[in-house]
């Protein structure tokens, strides 16, 4: 829960003193190894990807974004859902007010309540 609430800074933070704590990196036998065995493919995919990503990527293109969620909202499969939570992972909050309130601005709902 910690780190589905974490922004990226935090991330990086978490990361670096688990590293410091523990004598890991993230990668094997690691933190991300550590956390992927606590949950379903699905959540381990989720935190994976937000372990990997300490870094915001530089974009403004809310409606882009928005494209990539909404196919992995209407299609089920693993590309797509790998897609939409690498856009999560990498966007910071700011950016991702953009993307939900052009998905209130399209849709008419918001996007939280979507993805519930």
């Amino acid at each position: 829960r910690v780190l589905g609430c974490a922004t990226l800074k935090e991330r990086q933070q978490i990361s670096e003193r688990y590293v410091e704590l523990f004598s890991k990196e993230l990668g094997a036998n690691g933190l991300i190894e550590y956390v992927a065995s606590k949950f379903d493919s699905v959540h381990r995919r989720i935190f994976s990807a937000f372990l990997k990503v300490i870094e915001p990527e530089d974009t403004n293109d809310a409606a882009a974004d928005l494209a990539v969620l909404q196919g992995a909202m209407e299609e089920a499969g693993e590309d797509q859902a790998d897609a939409a939570i690498a856009i999560l992972a990498r966007r910071t909050p700011l950016q991702m007010e953009g993307i939900a309130a052009e998905f209130q601005r399209k849709s008419g709902t918001s996007l939280a309540d979507r993805l519930k």
